[in-house]
């Protein structure tokens, strides 16, 4: 399968990602109960949550009866993801430590030290670590499966150019949506502008979930 940007996602994607479309005022709800804790950050923690929780919905929808398990996982989720409070801390530590090797590697010591690239990281760190414990809380609501936790992350570092391309087109759609409807000056503020990239980032990595997740249960 390619990994370039022409990569076209399955039918079993396609299923789940048009489900998502059409729900996009179930989306707003679960983020809206989310950010009752507080947290509104574009890509933050309850964010992320809401949209996991959206995957969830998205995979028990397209589904079908005959998967159940599905259907417990979408309802048992939150509560799953509390449980692994430290396996999510875990993760984000691992994440973060080859994170700042390759950006010391890439950028050279000091440039990786700079903060903006550091926050950026950080985000990025937080929503791969989230979804690598998204994966595995689906792999226990599926014993008699094969796990997929290895699949998924193989599936994800061998298109991270992919990656890359859905998240530049999605951040140039908001930027060029703002700007239809308010002009150039839309755009402006750097920190709108941080704003709709951080949102962009999250899309992103969402679709990329949904697309590994649907390859690697076929």
């Amino acid at each position: 399968m390619s990994t370039s940007g022409l990569y076209a996602p399955s039918p079993a994607a396609r299923e789940v990602l048009g489900w998502m479309v059409e729900n996009q005022a179930r989306q707003l709800e679960l983020i809206t109960d989310e950010f009752a804790t507080g947290d509104t950050s574009p890509a933050g923690d309850a964010a992320v949550r809401a949209h996991l929780r959206f995957v969830a919905e998205g995979l028990a929808a397209t589904a079908g009866p005959e998967h159940p398990e599905l259907a417990l996982f979408a309802d048992t989720l939150t509560e799953r993801l509390e449980d692994a409070q430290d396996a999510l801390t875990e993760h984000r530590e691992a994440l973060t430590a080859a994170a700042n090797f390759e950006a010391a590697l890439q950028f050279g010591a000091e440039a990786a030290a700079d903060p903006s690239l550091a926050e950026m990281l950080e985000r990025r760190i937080r929503v791969a670590a989230w979804m690598r414990l998204f994966v595995e809380a689906l792999d226990q609501i599926q014993p008699d499966r094969r796990p997929i936790s290895h699949d998924v992350a193989e599936w994800m570092a061998a298109r991270q150019r992919r990656l890359a391309g859905m998240v530049f087109a999605m951040d140039k759609k908001a930027k060029l949506a703002e700007i239809a409807r308010g002009g150039r000056d839309a755009v402006n503020d750097p920190a709108f502008v941080n704003h709709l990239g951080q949102a962009a980032m999250l899309q992103a990595h969402v679709q990329f979930l949904v697309e590994a997740l649907a390859d690697t249960l076929e």
